[in-house]
């Protein structure tokens, strides 16, 4: 048996909840066992911080003696919010994804970790960094980034620095639209640009919603 990390071992009481043979398992008081998601791959929402989501999500439905099957249905096809690690398009074989919603290095982890293969992604990141460190950032960058597509503001320097020490090339961009043009040149088939900025927006955005909008916007008329 392995558990989906401690957190979600420990439900609530004695209630457990596991996972083995990719598929949710709910554990009640009386040592009964129940699948309560199947096929854990098989989902709109990609990554590990959305299959907890899921997860607590079965087990609340479960305990409530609400219908599991009615719900699955909608939980499998259910594509997230927008900013979120958002599916934008496929064109010429790469794969564009609006994660304008990361505003902290944590959560720029997290996308990566979910759409990131051997040295795949063009990652668009920067912005007002908001006093943070970017060390968090190196394995990651290391396995899955192939060069950092540098947005204006105060994090520029602190990336080109992370860069430098990792050996991975960065260019520097003055908006958006430069930007996806710039990515869309790096990227070749099967790749991913990824909009996660690790930055807050405010020096040039009104907010991550109006960044992502803008991505989006011209990923779309490429």
């Amino acid at each position: 048996m392995s558990t989906i990390k401690t957190g979600l071992y420990h439900i609530l009481d004695k209630n457990h909840l596991f996972m083995k043979d990719n598929s949710l398992i709910f554990r009640n008081k009386k040592g009964e066992t129940e699948v309560i998601f199947s096929n854990t791959d098989n989902r709109k929402m990609r990554g590990i911080h959305n299959l907890y989501n899921i997860a607590y999500t079965m087990v609340v439905l479960e305990l409530l003696g609400v219908s599991i099957q009615d719900a699955e249905k909608t939980i499998r096809e259910y594509p997230g919010l927008a900013h979120r690690l958002q599916f934008v398009r496929e064109l010429d074989g790469i794969t564009y994804y609006n994660d304008s919603k990361s505003t902290s290095p944590d959560s720029t982890l997290k996308a990566l970790d979910t759409v990131g293969d051997q040295k795949n992604v063009v990652l668009i990141a920067g912005g007002v960094d908001k006093g943070v460190s970017y060390e968090s950032w190196n394995d990651a960058l290391h396995l899955f980034v192939k060069q950092i597509v540098i947005l204006p503001g105060p994090a520029e320097e602190k990336l080109e620095s992370l860069a430098d020490i990792i050996d991975i090339e960065t260019i520097t961009v003055s908006d958006m639209n430069e930007a996806v043009k710039k990515s869309k040149e790096i990227a070749k088939k099967g790749d991913v640009v990824l909009l996660s900025p690790g930055a807050a927006s405010l020096n040039l955005w009104s907010s991550f919603e109006e960044r992502g909008d803008e991505f989006s916007n011209i990923v779309g008329w490429l």
